[in-house]
């Protein structure tokens, strides 16, 4: 019976130490600190010489395989640490008071307490609570185009810090040190320099009210300038005096032209262009010289100015003849070509079939060759009161109506691939057919063309079941 209990043992040794060291190979990433914690556990061990060369051999293979020699590499899920101000101690709160400390600095300190509680994925909502942190130490916030690059900066500043710690994953850290596992704490704090806690009162509110997080935050649009208010700023120096040129004026009276709409800013530009060729545009007053005229030009002027006077009180226009007979012709032929667009309007508002669309529109053109043919009569006459004799006309030639067989959709005719598909498939495809059609030729709409196209696929159910016969469903 010992023996027997003594082999069921070796053979458990044997399992367990197997299982451990499959167990070891698996790992996803160990580093050198505790491969050392797991070579001096082996060694103290009471197992057999050949099972720990087991557990050697295999923790050996893992550290040589290039992916362990660092965690850098194992994907972490963001951790969340927002009460910064509880985990700061009392150096550190001399760092971020400190007014001759630079943004930098601040950020370098807030980052590395972070490292030491074992922070080593950083969420965005402790980079924002991060940079409040900072922010709360200013006497002023900055624009939040400044704090949005604080954030990308402090990110990078955490990136950059090397401190590794060898404590246990925390996911969501509490708001006070003294609920964190007794490994973190003792690890991240010394008893000369222990955590001291501040409360801040603005710490929340400027974490969740003035931190852009993303370059499309709202804030950052905020300050954004508009484009009206760029044009302004960019406006030329000869747009801005054609502006104060307009406003002089007395004060109290209206503008000039102001109520004429676009003929009152014509003729104010107008006013304009000659005060330039005259030499009276704005900074050219000082450039004109005027001197006494003579008699004689003066006696000139009186001349012309009379001769002005006397030819424009004598001016009379014209009036113009207007042909009577053509006019009241137009208007009659313009009246009954409205008539026959209307009634081809109507008919078109009234959705009718593809038969009454043809009808309408032969009724209208028909009207408009009878006003054309009314119209040259009436010129005729006109032009031959006494009715001098002509040649023979020409014979006539009968408008018809289209014929409608033209301007339908017409199934094809039944042929072997038809054979090949089933009835749904046959009476859909040219039911899309018929709708294409009907948008095509009678510029139908889309309730329009499906009714245009059931009638379609009613017909190509008939012809598919005078082809194929309905199968007869078997009764067990």
């Amino acid at each position: 019976m010992g023996d027997c209990s003594d082999e069921e043992t070796l053979k458990h040794e044997k399992n367990m130490v197997n299982n451990c060291a499959q167990r070891i190979k698996v790992i996803a990433s160990i580093t050198f600190i505790e491969a050392k914690m797991l070579y001096d556990t082996i060694q103290e061990c009471q197992l057999q010489d050949e099972y720990k060369k087991i557990l050697r051999e295999a923790l050996d293979a893992k550290l040589s395989l290039p992916t362990t020699e660092d965690d850098s590499n194992v994907v972490l899920k963001p951790q969340v640490l927002t009460a910064i101000n509880n985990y700061m101690t009392k150096t550190e709160w001399l760092v971020l008071t400190d007014p001759n400390s630079s943004l930098g600095k601040k950020a370098s300190t807030i980052a590395r307490r972070l490292r030491l509680v074992g922070v080593k994925s950083l969420h965005e909502q402790t980079a924002k609570y991060a940079v409040a942190l900072m922010l709360t130490t200013l006497t002023q916030l900055p624009s939040y185009s400044v704090i949005h690059q604080m954030l990308q900066e402090f990110k990078q500043v955490f990136h950059r810090d090397l401190t590794k710690m060898q404590v246990p994953f925390v996911r969501t850290y509490p708001n006070t040190v003294e609920e964190l596992p007794e490994a973190i704490s003792q690890a991240a704090y010394s008893p000369e320099d222990p955590a001291a806690p501040r409360v801040l009162e603005n710490l929340v509110m400027i974490a969740e009210n003035h931190i852009p997080l993303r370059g499309t935050s709202k804030l950052l649009k905020k300050e954004t300038p508009k484009p009206e208010e760029i044009a302004k700023d960019k406006k030329q120096p000869a747009e801005k005096n054609a502006e104060s040129n307009q406003q002089t004026m007395v004060p109290g009276m209206a503008p000039p032209f102001g109520d004429m709409g676009a003929m009152g800013q014509f003729a104010l530009m107008m006013v304009q262009m000659c005060k330039q060729q005259m030499g009276m545009g704005p900074g050219n007053e000082t450039k004109v010289t005027l001197s006494p005229k003579k008699e004689k030009e003066l006696e000139e002027q009186k001349k012309a100015q009379a001769a002005l006077n006397s030819a424009a009180a004598t001016f009379k226009p014209q009036e113009r003849q207007l042909a009577l007979l053509d006019s009241e012709t137009n208007q009659e032929s313009k009246g009954v070509v409205a008539t026959a667009a209307t009634a081809a309007d109507t008919a078109l508002e009234k959705k009718k079939t593809p038969e009454e669309f043809e009808r309408a529109t032969f009724e209208a053109l028909k009207a408009k060759k009878d006003t054309k043919k009314a119209t040259a009569k009436q010129k005729s006459k006109a032009s031959n009161p006494k009715g001098k004799a002509k040649g023979k006309a020409k014979s006539k030639v009968l408008m018809k109506r289209p014929s409608a067989k033209t301007l339908q959709y017409e199934i094809p005719p039944w042929s072997l691939k038809d054979m090949h598909v089933d009835k749904n498939t046959y009476t859909s495809r040219h039911w899309h057919a018929a709708r294409s059609f009907a948008k095509r030729n009678f510029a139908m709409d889309d309730d329009e063309s499906k009714i245009y196209a059931k009638s379609i696929r009613d017909a190509a159910g008939q012809i598919y079941d005078e082809h194929v016969p309905p199968k007869k469903s078997k009764k067990g």
